[in-house]
């Protein structure tokens, strides 16, 4: 169905843009997921404020490093337009995947 609705070069710009996405989403983490998942289980489950600590010094860093990365990327999306598109018609598309 959404075959009828792009066209072979709106579908190249959502796989654009994806990309970009994915790759941000990958920077936006710092691998903090991975490594609190990984000291979480250092410790027993008797030590429940030990684990608390490890889960919030990953999740609050993530949480800023991701909204500072995101808001970066929404004050730069025509510069990256133009580099990824050519053309700054695609500002908002960049701005609404960051949002999503």
């Amino acid at each position: 169905m959404l075959t009828r609705i792009f066209t072979p070069s709106e579908y190249g710009v959502i796989e654009a843009t994806a990309t970009l996405m994915s790759v941000i989403g990958i920077v936006a983490t710092l691998a903090l997921d991975s490594a609190a998942q990984r000291s979480y289980f250092d410790y027993s489950p008797e030590q429940d404020h030990e684990r608390r600590v490890v889960l919030s010094s990953a999740f609050w860093p993530m949480v800023l490093w991701a909204s500072a990365l995101s808001l970066t990327v929404v004050a730069l999306r025509a510069p990256l337009s133009r580099l990824l598109f050519g053309t700054d018609e695609y500002t908002t598309v960049i701005a609404l995947a960051v949002a999503a």
